[in-house]
């Protein structure tokens, strides 16, 4: 198997979770199992959740993505 590419996608859906992201995230990488990686998948929220994607973004925690809709929805 290709060591770049890791065994499980751990998948986060985010919609107005700002109360517990982070700490999500965090129970994620405290994991003794390390082959993963976090697919943080941000669905229009409306609340400071988008803002904390872009921290954790920010942090370049290894392993991690973060997609996010561009924009609001019409």
């Amino acid at each position: 198997m290709n060591q770049n590419v890791p065994a499980i996608s751990v998948l986060i859906p985010v919609y107005n979770v700002e109360e517990y992201l982070e700490e999500c995230v965090e129970s994620v990488l405290k994991q003794s199992y390390q082959d993963f990686e976090i697919i943080l998948v941000d669905d229009f929220s409306t609340d400071k959740s988008r803002s904390i994607c872009e921290t954790l973004k920010a942090r370049d925690i290894p392993k991690t993505k973060v997609y996010q809709h561009p924009e609001t929805p019409a």
